[in-house]
């Protein structure tokens, strides 16, 4: 006879799920939420600025969202956003 498997139920992460394991998920299993994982006044922040907004597009739209800003540890590290400059 066959052992009985529990079958578990596999459904996608929404968006917002998606973004807190990736921010405040991390920081949390760091130990670091004092510091970081949240935009809160006095804590480190890496932030990007999106081309669109990922919590209204549909999720087949998600793969083209591109990263037009982005800074870390206080440092502009990619921008789109910024005027080309002149030869």
């Amino acid at each position: 006879m066959r052992p009985r498997t529990r079958q578990i139920r596999r459904r996608p992460l929404t968006v917002r799920q998606a973004l807190l394991a990736y921010t405040s998920g991390s920081a949390a299993a760091e130990l670091r939420e004092h510091d970081k994982g949240t935009l809160e006044s006095g804590k480190l922040a890496d932030v990007a600025v999106l081309s669109q907004d990922i919590f209204s597009v549909v999720p087949s739209a998600l793969a083209d969202t591109k990263s037009l800003l982005t800074v870390v540890r206080g440092r502009i590290v990619h921008d789109q956003l910024a005027a080309p400059s002149l030869p």
